[in-house]
C-alpha cells in the first residue's frame, strides 16, 4: 500500500498475480480516494494492468490521472460543497 496526494485521503494498492510460483503479466493496480462522505475505488486489472519492471510509480500517476475529473466532482459529499 502506498498513501497518494488524491482527494482528502488516497491510497494505491499493487498486486501481481503468479502461477507456479513465476511472476505473470496479469495483477491489478487499486486506488481508493475518500473526500468528505464519498469514496471511490478505481481498479485497473488483467493483463497489463499490474506494475512491472520497477514501473510502480508509473501505474499509480496513470490511474490516479485517469481519476481526476471524479475526485474534483466529489467535493459535493462535503460541508462545503463545491
Amino acid at each position: 500500500m502506498r498513501e497518494t496526494q488524491v482527494g482528502g485521503q488516497s491510497f494505491a494498492v499493487l498486486g501481481w498475480d503468479t502461477m507456479d510460483g513465476q511472476a505473470t503479466p496479469y495483477g491489478d493496480t487499486l486506488l481508493v480516494v475518500r473526500v468528505g462522505s464519498a469514496v471511490l475505488v478505481v481498479v485497473h486489472s488483467g493483463e497489463g494492468g499490474a506494475p512491472s519492471g520497477g514501473a510502480d510509480q508509473r501505474a499509480i500517476d496513470q490511474i490516479t490521472q485517469e481519476s481526476d475529473a471524479v475526485v474534483a466532482r466529489m467535493c459535493a459529499w462535503t460541508v462545503a460543497g463545491c
